[in-house]
């Protein structure tokens, strides 16, 4: 459903860097610009999670939220992790129910351990 583009590859590999760099700023000014610059290809949907990721450790969990939620609808491939996050947020925003939802929707392994703290 993707189209291949070089040049997105090469600006997530670059934004990619700055994130394991931990230079958090400009990890998220590159991946933003890459979905916005090619949203159709592969490497915008790579972006979203990273980013989305991002936001979660940046503490910036609405934005967080509508990232993951985003990627769990239409992301097969990234919808176990995305699940596991929002657990993790709904646990933060003090909703257990939710966070259980979520968490059972995920086969991630450590989906599971957190399903078992709430019990």
């Amino acid at each position: 459903n993707y189209y291949p583009n070089n040049q997105a590859f090469v600006s997530f590999v670059k934004a990619r860097n700055y994130d394991l760099a931990k230079r958090t700023d400009l990890a998220e000014k590159s991946y933003l610009q890459l979905i916005n610059k090619f949203p159709e290809t592969f490497w915008a949907l790579e972006s979203r999670f990273y980013l989305a990721i991002l936001k979660y450790h940046k503490k910036d969990y609405n934005n967080a939220y509508n990232l993951f939620l985003n990627l769990n609808n239409n992301s097969g491939n990234r919808s176990d992790l995305a699940n596991y996050f929002l657990g993790l947020i709904s646990i933060y925003n003090k909703d257990e129910i939710e966070a259980k939802l979520y968490f059972s929707r995920s086969s991630y392994f450590l989906s599971k351990v957190e399903i078992s703290k709430l019990k």
